[in-house]
């Protein structure tokens, strides 16, 4: 039997995530102009 899975997480922001994953989302915003769903869900620690 196949069963799927789906997680579902709020999107991070740099007011939501933690300090080490703030970094990440405040560099990703600075050099595309915003935080891709891509980034603002892999926030997660």
């Amino acid at each position: 039997m196949l069963a799927d899975y789906r997680i579902t997480l709020p999107l991070q922001t740099p007011g939501t995530a933690d300090a080490r994953a703030r970094a990440l989302l405040e560099k990703a915003c600075g050099q595309v102009g915003f935080i891709s769903n891509m980034y603002a869900n892999m926030g997660h620690p």
